[in-house]
């Protein structure tokens, strides 16, 4: 199996939209070709403990020159079979995992997560992020090309759900959902160039479509990520943690899976 290093850092939000629906129960596309399911399941995660196999620790700072100082990474286990991520009170806080493998080809993975906002929260924004991005750029390469669904509350605003795809570090007409709290799943599927996002509250049996994005990267890596402010946030009071709950990573099919040097 090919191998390549990879150090990987979480970015934040930006993109460009290609087109998009909402539809309730839309099929996702099917790898016809790919690994088997004895393979798959090495790559899929039920959280019962950390995998330092699977995933590195990983966090990205936007805006360094007005955080400073600043800024601690988000407290991060394993807990009760879940992958728990909370940030920090008084700063501006981040933490997440990126995968130590790499998506090639078409896909189809998931993930269960839950959220509950802090609602009374002014001082602080509250965001969570589940990501592929392409693994062929460098790390300072503002031209990174990547798929986000993303579940946040900036401020006062409410909550929503969004899905996008970024390219040259610019978002354009992302697919916006309206929510509240959030408990359910997340899934991106990828066939040919074709990438279509969906979600599915806890509960429900069918998938709802968010957006389908056109995406040149070949190979992809995984992220998942919580922080508690976003790039324009000039000060932070944080009196509330943020915390974020992430759960049974599903890899359904994928033609191949590239492992990196751990």
């Amino acid at each position: 199996m090919k191998t390549r290093s990879c150090c990987l850092l979480l970015g934040f939000i930006g993109g460009l939209f290609i087109f998009s629906s909402c539809v309730t129960g839309s099929p996702a596309p099917k790898v016809e070709k790919g690994l088997s399911p004895s393979e798959l399941s090495r790559y899929s995660d039920t959280f019962d403990k950390f995998r330092e196999d699977l995933w590195n620790v990983a966090g990205y700072i936007p805006q360094e020159e007005i955080i400073g100082e600043n800024f601690k990474l988000a407290d991060m286990r394993v807990k009760d079979g879940q992958l728990r991520i909370e940030t920090r009170t008084g700063c501006y806080s981040a933490g997440g995992v990126g995968s130590n493998f790499a998506l090639k080809g078409d896909f189809d993975i998931q993930v269960d997560c839950k959220v509950e906002f802090v609602k009374s929260a002014r001082d602080m924004d509250q965001l969570l992020s589940f990501n592929l991005r392409d693994m062929s750029k460098e790390l300072s390469d503002t031209e990174i090309e990547s798929i986000n669904i993303n579940i946040f509350k900036l401020g006062q605003a409410n909550p929503q759900l969004v899905a996008f795809y970024r390219q040259k570090g610019r978002i354009h007409r992302p697919v916006r959902r309206e929510v509240d709290d959030f408990d359910g799943s997340l899934r991106i599927s990828r066939k040919g160039i074709r990438a279509t996002t969906m979600f599915r509250k806890k509960g429900e049996s069918e998938w709802k479509e968010l957006g389908r994005f056109v995406q040149q990267a070949n190979e992809v890596l995984v992220t998942l990520r919580a922080q508690n402010f976003a790039p324009r946030r000039k000060e932070i009071g944080a009196g509330s943690p943020f915390i974020v709950v992430f759960d049974n990573f599903i890899i359904n099919s994928a033609d191949a899976i590239i492992e990196q040097e751990i």
